[in-house]
């Protein structure tokens, strides 16, 4: 039994020593296998792209000779041999050649359209019979959007006559049974509304009604449909000045409706059509725009974020939707009665659409403020009561500026329009001001050795973000600077020692400038000064100094820097995946630009969460605030001698935007309504903050193509 299971081990042994030599010898074999194929379908693509090149160059030369037999042909190759490169489209030559036959395919169809205009227009439809009939096979090859317009013009035109034969009818029945003599016909008609004109069409005019609630439940069925479609399609390029096409598709449709109606009846129908309109603008912002910039489920992970390509979309798509909602009006307003113009009235819904647009630039800075937490956190971690000596730079600050300059940069080169840019780098500001804040008080104690290092810090850090822009406007320089003095004020204070005692009050009260109690032992406490008997005696001081002569006159009840100074809770960015807090939409809708920095110390957070927290924010705001008018929207609350407060939400609150259903976002009521409010509030905000944004985004500023 030994020796056979020892001949068994042995056949085994020479079976894996086999093994390994085939694998061995046929490594080769199956690498050049794969060479093989790699550079058999190399050759097949090369060959394609030859062919396509090749009838691209043909199909130029043959539509500037109108040889549309041959054209059609060669089309249908160059469509078929394109749509193998769909895959290549992010290779530079690859993108200008589709480009390039995409352009060459309007030229044909709009040359295709205007030959049948002129020939029918010259009555040659016998003597040219042939170009109308290669002309649609050009059609043909092009697909059936082109076959469906080149259809509809020769419809339109064969019922011209028609059309025009019941108009004349109505004006003879007008002037057949008008009463006056046939010498004052023209004079009456002229002076009094004829009885007869439109009196046909006027007949179908009570039962416009059915026709307006068509186009609401297909409006309907519009937004689920825009809802569920990708901001961009897989096989489309991204460029920075491309919109969500269903936005385009929508007001297509406004627009084919609007003329349709407008033939009817210029009354109460298309009124109500107007109201139509405007329940569906603001239903596309809620459900459409607002769902692509928020976080969602999605499947096996945590949540689905948008995408820094998706949020300028969006943001192009709101801009886009601005503008449109204005011209839309103005439209609706030349075609209706007289006696309805004043319940024409779209401005609302371009401020919610306006409001979008600022939520998406909140959502890149938090973006931008979620790559500097690293080395926020290095910055906390430094001890800065222990520093001997001031150097040139910290090293956190390296690694701040340079996270702050990619993602930016990345940021605005995305960001085609200027005002968009300027805006995007003021928040930035505000916000990374803001946060230094807030982590000097995370550092505490702060020595003054420490102090004059953060003081030489923040002027690094302001000549850094001063090249955000270039150039820099004289508006964001001025800004900057403003920005960075509240640093500057902070950081002076602590520089000086606490002996003598009454250097550091009066140093406070000049700096500062403000006779909170609590906002003087918030400094005592960023200084190490902890002692029972040390603080009482510096507040004894202070008590007699801010009532003094000198200093009573100029002090505020208290400053908002040192104010919004909260413990660690309050402003350690939460980790990925967690529920935003502390953002509210009213707060956007609020704050007024100059006073940022003290209304967000404590706002930093996690951007992929943004999204949840603005949904959450938008529908239980007015609910916990009171009221959606502007000036009562209010979360910081100050009172003399008390630290201010500011609302957040919970983390319920917050995944509860994040997980709403579609149903509950197209519920109908107060619900609806006070989302739809709030993202008013924030547009009318965003359109006059800085003195001058209302002009630099929409109307006033620079529009750009689309």
């Amino acid at each position: 039994m030994a020796e056979l299971f020892k001949k068994i081990d042995d056949v085994r042994e020479r079976a894996l020593k086999t093994e390994q030599a085939i694998t061995e010898m046929t490594a080769d074999i199956k690498q050049l296998d794969n060479t093989k194929k790699n550079l058999t379908l190399s050759m097949t693509t090369l060959k394609r792209l030859q062919m396509l090149t090749t009838a691209y160059e043909q199909l130029k030369a043959l539509s500037k000779s109108r040889q549309y037999r041959d054209c059609a042909q060669l089309l249908q190759a160059v469509i078929q041999l394109m749509s193998h490169f769909k895959s290549y489209r992010s290779i530079d030559q690859i993108a200008t050649l589709s480009r390039n036959v995409a352009d060459i395919q309007r030229e044909l169809l709009e040359q295709v359209c205007e030959d049948f205009e002129l020939i029918f227009a010259k009555g040659e439809i016998a003597q040219r019979k042939n170009v109308l009939s290669e002309g649609c096979l050009v059609m043909e090859a092009l697909g059936d959007a082109a076959k469906t317009r080149l259809t509809n013009w020769y419809c339109n035109t064969q019922l011209r006559e028609y059309r025009q034969e019941t108009l004349d009818f109505e004006q003879s029945l007008d002037k057949h049974f008008t009463t006056a003599s046939r010498a004052s016909i023209d004079t009456f008609t002229s002076s009094e509304s004829p009885a007869f004109s439109q009196s046909i069409s006027e007949a179908f005019t009570p039962y416009l009604g059915v026709w307006v609630e068509a186009q609401d439940k297909q409006l309907a069925t519009f937004i689920t449909k825009y809802r569920q479609q990708p901001v961009k399609p897989d096989d489309e390029d991204f460029s920075p000045q491309l919109v969500i096409h269903s936005s385009t598709d929508l007001f297509t449709f406004y627009r084919h409706s609007l003329a349709q109606c407008a033939k009817l009846s210029t009354g109460n129908s298309l009124a109500e059509l107007s109201k139509v309109f405007a329940k569906y603008l603001d239903q596309y912002a809620q459900q459409v725009l607002l769902y692509h910039i928020s976080e969602r489920a999605s499947g096996q992970t945590p949540s689905n974020t948008p995408s820094l390509e998706e949020l300028i979309m969006v943001l192009n798509t709101a801009d886009y939707c601005y503008s449109t909602c204005s011209q839309l009006e103005e439209k609706i307003k030349g075609r209706v009665d007289e006696n309805f113009k004043q319940t024409i009235d779209l401005q609302s819904q371009a401020d919610s659409f306006m409001g979008i647009a600022s939520a998406v630039v909140r959502t890149l800075v938090r973006k931008v403020e979620f790559e500097l937490e690293p080395a926020w956190k290095e910055m906390r971690n430094t001890a800065w009561n222990k520093l001997d000596s001031v150097g040139d730079q910290s090293s956190y600050l390296e690694i701040l500026l340079a996270k702050c300059k990619a993602k930016s940069e990345e940021i605005l080169s995305m960001l085609h329009k200027q005002q968009y840019a300027r805006t995007f780098a003021d928040h930035l500001v505000e916000h990374i001001s803001s946060s230094f804040i807030s982590n000097i008080y995370q550092c505490r104690p702060v020595s003054e050795t420490g102090a004059e290092q953060m003081l030489l810090d923040s002027y690094s850090l302001k000549n850094g973000l001063s090249n955000l822009l270039d150039p820099a406007p004289a508006g964001f320089t001025k800004r900057l600077n403003a920005t960075f003095q509240k640093i500057d004020t902070l950081l002076k204070t602590l520089q000086v020692r606490a002996s003598p005692a009454e250097a550091l009050v009066q140093a406070y009260l000049i700096h500062i400038a403000d006779k909170n109690d609590n906002n003087f032992r918030k400094l005592l406490d960023i200084k190490g000064i902890r002692g029972k008997i040390e603080q009482n005696r510096l507040l004894e001081l202070f008590q007699i100094h801010k009532a003094s002569d000198r200093y009573a006159s100029n002090l505020l009840a208290s400053n908002p820097i040192i104010a919004q100074l909260q413990p660690q809770s309050s402003s350690v960015a939460p980790q990925p995946g967690t529920a935003a807090q502390g953002l509210g939409l009213s707060s956007l809708a609020n704050a007024p630009s100059s006073s940022l920095g003290a209304s967000t110390l404590q706002t930093r957070f996690d951007a992929t969460t943004f999204g949840s927290a603005l949904i959450s924010a938008a529908r239980d705001g007015v609910d916990r605030l009171g009221t959606p008018a502007l000036g009562n929207l209010v979360v910081n609350q100050t009172s003399p001698g008390t630290s201010n407060r500011m609302e957040t939400l919970s983390p319920a609150e917050a995944a509860a935007g994040g997980d709403a259903s579609e149903s509950g976002l197209a519920a109908a009521g107060l619900h609806a309504t006070n989302l739809n409010e709030n993202l008013k509030n924030i547009g009318k905000f965003f359109r006059r903050d800085l003195g001058g944004l209302g002009g630099r985004f929409g109307r006033g500023g620079d529009e750009g193509s689309r």
